[in-house]
């Protein structure tokens, strides 16, 4: 059988518009010097700052099927895919909108959700962006809400071996596979994500 050439997209699109936002990239020392966390993933935001990508689409970076959704404390809406190609699984966290559901299959640069802040009934709401994660392992090993600093408490080494174990650095990733910056086609369009029921507004699972 022929190999099919498996399409690799960002998460955000198309990618020019977007940026990791300064200290918020993959174990980010200036991440963890400002927040005492170690950052598991990295943080998409508009280039435009603040707000201004609120219910900019969130895209599948490539084929896969979902794995779990649902809201959660602080991290409002997450959405867990499972990429059977590459064997990895990402996560795409604080989104506004959710437009996928569990066992779902969806298809390299397929919308799956919007920009949101999380969990917006928190006192300081995040400024809107995404948080995404590349895992090695699935949800049987680690929690779709897992933050490994909160998990091993005042133990920063564990919580290092853990990220360095379980997760690799997005951007790193996203550039070996030769992720495109444009859906075929699309040129520099940019639509906002259609409505669709918002899972923030059931009680945060426990």
């Amino acid at each position: 059988m022929a190999n099919v050439k498996r399409l690799y997209f960002h998460p955000c699109l198309p990618a020019h518009r977007y940026s990791v936002q300064p200290g918020c990239g993959f174990l980010d020392p200036a991440y963890e010097q400002a927040t005492g966390w170690l950052h598991p993933g990295a943080d998409y935001n508009g280039r435009g700052g603040g707000d201004t990508d609120l219910g900019d689409p969130v895209y599948a970076v490539t084929d896969g099927t979902v794995v779990e959704v649902g809201f959660f404390k602080v991290w409002g809406n997450l959405i867990l895919i499972h990429h059977e190609g590459p064997g990895v699984w990402t996560l795409s966290a604080h989104c506004d909108q959710v437009l996928v559901q569990a066992g779902q299959r969806v298809r390299s640069g397929q919308q799956i959700g919007t920009i949101g802040k999380g969990d917006t009934r928190v006192k300081k709401p995040y400024r809107a962006h995404l948080h995404f994660e590349v895992r090695l392992f699935g949800p049987e090993r680690i929690p779709i809400n897992d933050w490994p600093t909160a998990t091993f408490k005042n133990r920063r080494d564990k919580a290092l071996v853990e990220i360095l174990h379980t997760r690799v650095d997005p951007e790193r990733w996203l550039e070996k596979m030769h992720a495109l910056p444009v859906l075929p086609g699309r040129g520099l369009s940019r639509g906002r994500g259609r409505r669709s029921r918002r899972l923030e507004e059931r009680p945060p699972a426990h």
